[in-house]
């Protein structure tokens, strides 16, 4: 708020308040020059001084009228619709949101590239939603919370034990922690490889000794399939032995707060950078998915999706294929006979095939 200064509206003191002429109908009361100049000094004194008191408070009305406003903004931040909220506010730690919000977590596979997970995770962390709440219209429906948190809990599914990559996970753990979002980690045990030569006739493992070629995907498919069955049935969130939680009072709040299973899941892999509005998109796009039967996922990738390619990159698509790449599943369509059905390799191909598909769509970003 700009203020002009204090005394720059006032009128000059001696039209504020003029000498008396106390000649005038008496003689009784003659002043001197000398008290005329005394008197004239004495109501200047005093007119400036209450002009310099205005001027106080105006800038103290001023400066709560500022704080006002920025409070009323913080509220208006809180409750905008769904749709319009893009904008992350930070609120100071210690910060614990209600865990019965937490209906939508973030479950990131990793194996054995400790940098990838890491930048991944970091992306996340940068990102998330943390201090922010997104209002619902409140539909009645009580399985519908009035209040959403796309991304938390965090969930690591580490296939096998390698410690660098659990050291990265813990890591990130403690900085999550101080956001008040759970941090699980998961451990998969490897799919057993007992063959020499695969279908193709190759070797499983290359010369780095990883898996490669068909038992890569079979053993990725597995571990999918394993994490998103322990994370849909809320069996991670009872396992105190995978809440990555130092601090004794925030793990016990949060072993005694245990979140809801899981409405829906956003999926991402140890080599994926989430973008800026990731998680603003999947909170957009959360209730779309709940109640479109149409829709098999939401995705955030786009195989065309280059500046010379885009004409709107605002607009989001149906499309018949599904991208992957950082993605949305639901509760419901994983009931519907994906998580019952899912197969031994090649997941993303086996989601593309119009027998699992059956004619529902993928929403994703032009």
């Amino acid at each position: 708020m700009n203020e002009s200064n204090p005394s720059s509206g006032s009128l000059p003191t001696r039209q504020l308040r003029q000498r008396p002429n106390l000649n005038q109908g008496s003689k009784r009361f003659h002043l001197t020059p000398l008290t005329s100049a005394i008197i004239f000094l004495f109501v200047t004194m005093i007119v400036t001084w209450i002009s310099f008191l205005g001027s106080i408070s105006r800038d103290h009305r001023a400066d709560y009228s500022l704080q006002k406003a920025e409070q009323i903004n913080r509220k208006i931040s809180l409750m905008v619709p769904m749709m319009a909220a893009m904008d992350a506010r930070k609120i100071s730690p210690p910060f614990k949101p209600q865990v019965s919000r937490m209906d939508t977590p973030t479950i990131i596979f990793t194996c054995n590239r400790e940098n990838y997970l890491s930048r991944a995770l970091e992306s996340i962390y940068k990102y998330h939603p943390m201090t922010k709440y997104v209002k619902l219209k409140d539909t009645g429906d009580p399985a519908t919370p009035p209040y959403r948190m796309a991304g938390a809990p965090i969930i690591v599914s580490q296939d096998g034990d390698k410690k660098e990559v659990s050291d990265v996970a813990k890591k990130y753990a403690a900085k999550f922690e101080e956001l008040g979002i759970p941090f699980y980690l998961m451990h998969h045990k490897p799919r057993p490889v007992t063959v020499q030569v695969d279908q193709f006739g190759g070797k499983p493992y290359g010369r780095d000794g990883h898996l490669r070629g068909p038992e890569a995907y079979k053993s990725l498919s597995d571990h999918y399939n394993w994490g998103l069955h322990r994370v849909f049935s809320g069996e991670v969130y009872h396992d105190t032995d995978a809440l990555l939680i130092t601090n004794g009072k925030t793990k016990d709040y949060f072993t005694k707060n245990t979140p809801p299973n899981p409405s829906r899941v956003v999926i991402l892999e140890e080599d994926i950078e989430i973008a800026i509005d990731f998680f603003s998109y999947m909170n957009a796009t959360a209730q779309l998915l709940d109640t479109d039967s149409m829709l098999l996922a939401v995705s955030a990738f786009n195989d065309n999706g280059f500046q010379s390619m885009v004409s709107d990159n605002k607009r989001l698509m149906r499309s018949d294929f599904f991208p992957g790449l950082g993605w949305m599943l639901s509760r419901g369509v994983w009931e519907d006979g994906i998580g019952s059905n899912w197969p031994e390799g090649w997941w993303d191909d086996w989601l593309r095939d119009e027998k699992q598909r059956r004619g529902r769509h993928i929403i994703r970003p032009e």
